[in-house]
């Protein structure tokens, strides 16, 4: 999809980029790799400046099956 897909670039126009797939090819660690993102995010909070902490109202959740992930985990980090 990419001319250089090895080099890590935050600006890159994203396209035809499935992430974890979708119906039958749905990538079956999707929700580990959510909720893992969501334990680094809590244990950031330890060492990122006073104040910072997940905004758990303006999280967003969704059922697929019998499980439950996070579609969003918004984080304000303090600050003035």
């Amino acid at each position: 999809v990419y001319p250089d897909p090895h080099r890590f670039v935050l600006d890159r126009e994203v396209r035809q980029v499935t992430f974890f797939g979708s119906g039958a090819h749905y990538c079956l660690g999707a929700n580990l790799a959510r909720a893992k993102l969501g334990w680094m995010i809590h244990a950031a909070l330890d060492f990122l400046p006073p104040g910072a902490h997940v905004l758990h109202e303006q999280v967003k959740r969704s059922t697929l099956g019998f499980v439950h992930r996070r579609d969003t985990l918004p984080v304000e980090f303090g600050g003035a």
